[in-house]
């Protein structure tokens, strides 16, 4: 807290992570070790003031993040000489951003606005190979503005439109053999806009229903350009759109019971015609692994003070595996999912046992298409029970 309405944030993370990839295929195999340190922090300032009865609230940040990869890889390949790869990453990222929030109408209509910058700087170096050394830096202006309108205590309309932007990832822009890099691939951008609306009905039931569409330039997409032995590499797709729609059903009867049930549709398309790896993509084939359907729902039953018993499932339709841009394959089915919870909180301290996949359902929630029309399908983890203790404590913040 600071005198004039101002209050101030400091966040700060450091992170390291080691992982290892062993890959066999049919005629291949693999290793890859990474090693990554990541560290970074976020200022922030708030003011909020309330000027002739209109409530303002600006917030304004900056963020650095600093990233550090070393990867050590070997592959082998029928026909082929095994080969190394050692490389090396230093990526600096910087984000500002903003938000002005003011009533123009107390309480009834609020306008927002607001905005962020990010630059990413990409080092890489090739340890076995110096002309793979490249340097790569990408930056952009994110806007995003809003409107809500309180037509009534009970019913809430609102709009808004943003923009976001996202760098291309080591791995897109540096391939291991047989693939091929690609350092100058242009960064995936988007515009969304929103439109909804929220509704109470009496104390106990709401629903929200929201319409919305994001068009994306230069998504990045996999191409063979090797059909014999399947190496490709990372292209920018031109354009590609996400349009849905999404309702929520939330009700409930005091502490005694809630519940809620979600549905959306997602229509995912390529708005463009490209050759990927999968053959010729046309103009409004689906995107793979974005499902057109899925619906949630949730219920959660206190009998008692402290008590609760908690049940959901999740069903989620058909889509397209990895790999199958041009939609020539089947798809993954369907599957539905549940999961099932009981807690006990007395105090700071609350005790659970929670149950996944409680129906012991089988199915896949992922899944690619390779070169030559093979399928490689994911399973989902059957029944498993976790239990915990979460121990809270607020004084620190008072």
């Amino acid at each position: 807290e600071l005198p004039a309405g101002f209050s101030a944030a400091l966040n700060g993370f450091v992170r390291d992570l080691d992982r290892e990839f062993f890959t066999v295929g049919l005629t291949s195999q693999s290793t890859t070790q990474t090693g990554i340190l990541s560290g970074g922090l976020t200022a922030q300032v708030t003011h909020e003031a309330t000027p002739f009865g209109h409530r303002n609230v600006f917030v304004a940040g900056v963020e650095y993040t600093r990233n550090d990869v070393d990867s050590k890889g070997s592959a082998q390949f029928t026909g082929f000489p095994p080969s190394l790869s050692e490389t090396k990453t230093d990526e600096n990222v910087v984000g500002i951003y903003f938000q002005e929030s003011f009533d123009l109408i107390p309480e009834v209509l609020i306008l927002s606005g607001g905005g962020r910058y990010d630059w990413d700087r990409i080092d890489f170096r090739d340890l076995f190979n110096i002309t793979n050394d490249r340097v790569r830096t990408f930056q952009h202006f994110s806007p995003r503005a809003g409107l809500n309108w309180n037509v009534t205590e009970d019913v809430g309309l609102y709009f808004s439109y943003s923009e976001g932007f996202r760098s291309p990832t080591v791995n897109e822009l540096f391939a291991f053999f047989p693939f091929s890099s690609n350092p100058d691939l242009d960064p995936p951008s988007g515009r969304t806009f929103e439109v909804g609306t929220r509704v109470r009905a009496g104390e106990y039931f709401e629903g929200t229903l929201a319409l919305f569409q994001t068009d994306v330039d230069d998504e990045i997409s996999f191409v063979v350009t090797d059909p014999t032995t399947g190496g490709g590499l990372n292209q920018n797709v031109a354009k590609t759109r996400r349009r849905g729609v999404e309702v929520t059903l939330k009700g409930g009867y005091r502490n005694l019971i809630n519940g809620f049930v979600n549905y959306s549709y997602v229509k995912a398309t390529f708005e463009t015609d490209a050759l990927l790896a999968s053959g010729p993509v046309r103009a409004g084939n689906d995107i793979p692994l974005v499902p057109r359907n899925r619906v949630g729902w949730g219920v959660n039953v206190s009998p008692v003070e402290g008590l609760t018993f908690s049940l959901a499932g999740l069903y989620v339709g058909e889509q397209f595996l990895a790999g199958d841009e041009a939609n020539l394959s089947k798809p993954l089915d369907p599957y539905y999912v549940m999961t099932g919870r009981v807690s006990y909180r007395r105090g700071p301290l609350t005790l659970f046992v929670q149950g996944n996949n409680i129906t012991d359902a089988e199915y896949e929630p992922w899944g690619v298409l390779a070169f030559g029309g093979a399928r490689f399908l994911m399973p989902a983890s059957g029944a498993s029970v976790l239990g915990g203790a979460i121990l809270e404590f607020s004084g620190f913040y008072k």
